[in-house]
């Protein structure tokens, strides 16, 4: 089954990430056209693309079940959705890039109930290596109980790569606090697993350590570390072929290695995220293209909820008036919103 795109968007997200993806998927994704705020012509990695006026976007566009990928500033998401809306798009799907909305703006999520499926752009949960650490659970390692992101997560970002390492788990319990290197934040999951991201994000000093019931796993050893390191097996263009662990590996295959081109040898896993992205974002496409759901809505909102929540209150706890999951927590938050607005 192929996926039949519209793009709605063409920042650095959608020209850096979002096309290159498109490219390698080869026949399982085909972008039927791409709207802008202005008509132009554009031309992206050595090719012109013609991107048409958003305003001419009409409801025939949507006919034949495509999927809208929303990918504009998070200040535009509200009128983008409520344009959509008008267009009759309860046959057409959409991917809508994260956070999916502010919470300052929550009193347009009903906006989302118009459409056939609704998932988000969340490549971080997709990325090989995240499968590299689950499969080890299978092999001498024992059960995962710890991941601490140091310095290589972000934002909500940071929350939806703990989720997955989570089994896409709910986030109960979250807390944040002050530390030398700036903050810390600290992530408890329904299932039992735990995250800990420490900030500032710098890619090309962060690394992972995953610790699991019988030992540490990391992707950049520190002086002295008792940890096995992930093995980077990269082929003769310097494209990743394989990620290992001891005897366990997750081999990417040809549209994936080309998405890994362009880092030098010696760059780390977490240098090397935004190449990982872009492989994650495949995976999310192809996903769709063969009628699974991709990365939920609920989850998306949870993200955007409990990073805003440690953000402003350094705090967060799942409840029936908190959580975004639950329609108390959703009356409160449109209140919230509308009251924000006025």
């Amino acid at each position: 089954m192929t996926l039949e795109l519209i793009i709605i968007g063409l920042g650095k997200r959608v020209t850096e990430c979002a096309l290159p993806a498109i490219a390698a998927a080869g026949k399982e994704v085909r972008v039927r056209a791409i709207f802008a705020r202005s008509a132009r012509t554009e031309t992206v990695a050595g090719e012109s693309i013609d991107v048409r006026a958003l305003d001419s976007l009409a409801s025939d566009d949507l006919s034949g079940n495509p999927t809208v990928y929303l990918c504009v500033p998070k200040t535009a998401i509200p009128d983008a959705l409520q344009h959509l809306a008008g267009l009759n798009p309860e046959a057409a799907n959409l991917l809508i890039d994260t956070p999916v909305m502010r919470l300052r703006d929550f009193r347009h999520a009903d906006l989302l109930k118009y459409w056939h499926k609704v998932s988000v752009a969340e490549d971080c949960a997709r990325m090989p290596w995240i499968e590299l650490l689950l499969a080890a659970e299978e092999g001498s390692m024992g059960k995962l109980k710890e991941v601490v992101f140091e310095h290589s997560a972000y934002a909500y970002h940071g929350v939806a790569t703990g989720r997955a390492l989570a089994r896409g788990s709910e986030v109960i319990d979250a807390r944040q606090r002050k530390s030398n290197s700036g903050r810390v934040r600290c992530l408890n999951f329904m299932n039992g697993f735990e995250c800990e991201i420490v900030d500032p994000r710098d890619y090309s000093k962060g690394r992972i350590l995953a610790r699991y019931e019988k030992g540490l796993v990391t992707d950049r050893l520190s002086s002295g570390e008792d940890a096995q390191e992930i093995d980077i097996d990269l082929d003769e263009d310097g494209q990743i072929r394989a990620l290992g662990l001891g005897e366990i590996h997750v081999t990417l295959d040809e549209a994936e290695r080309r998405l890994t081109a362009g880092d030098l040898a010696g760059t780390t896993l977490v240098a090397r995220q935004t190449a990982m992205k872009r492989v994650g974002f495949l995976r999310l496409l192809r996903e769709l293209a063969r009628g699974k759901a991709g990365y939920p809505l609920e989850d998306g909102l949870e993200d955007m909820v409990v990073d805003h929540l440690l953000e402003r209150l350094g705090r967060y706890r799942a409840s029936h008036f908190t959580s975004p999951r639950h329609k108390p927590a959703q009356m409160i938050y449109k209140l919230a919103s509308r009251l924000a607005r006025s």
